[in-house]
């Protein structure tokens, strides 16, 4: 059986572009320590979302067919290649999309910041990627989120169970 090590990587490690890389390529993953986003930060996101989650009107958010945003209901997914529902609801958010306005000053800025953090670590992936690896990217990776407004930032709530 083979094993690999995931290697959990010090944000403001000089080395740490080639780190990530290294790890994405030896196995698809990357753990980011020392990263940007604050723990308040996350404490926040969690904390207004458990309110919205618990309001009662919240289905009054419901997704839009078209867009995709908004709320989605407990039970509305499918795990993979399983006939089991899902034991979550969650909110699907895009850059101009709407937002509960009691939430969305907290989600607008941490979803910049996570938009701003990807943007960086695909600058990374740009950098350190090997040629053979960029020749097969139609554009600069951090190129191909920038000024897309398809990026999600999706909410998750796992309802308790009793």
């Amino acid at each position: 059986m083979s094993t690999f090590n995931i290697l959990a990587i010090d944000y403001d490690d000089p080395d740490a572009p080639a780190q990530f890389v290294k790890s994405l390529h030896e196995t698809g993953f990357a753990v980011l320590k020392g990263h940007p986003i604050s723990e308040a930060e996350i404490s926040q996101m969690y904390d207004c979302w458990a309110d919205f989650f618990a309001r009662a009107d919240r289905h009054e958010f419901a997704t839009d067919a078209d867009t995709m945003h908004g709320y989605y209901g407990y039970k509305s997914e499918n795990a993979k290649d399983s006939t089991f529902k899902d034991l979550k609801e969650f909110y699907h958010v895009y850059q101009n999309s709407p937002v509960p306005s009691d939430v969305e000053q907290p989600t607008r800025q941490f979803h910049q910041k996570l938009l701003d953090i990807g943007i960086e670590l695909l600058g990374w992936i740009d950098r350190e990627s090997p040629a053979t690896v960029q020749d097969g990217f139609s554009e600069p990776a951090a190129q191909m989120v920038t000024g897309s407004e398809q990026n999600l930032l999706r909410v998750l709530h796992y309802p308790p169970f009793c």
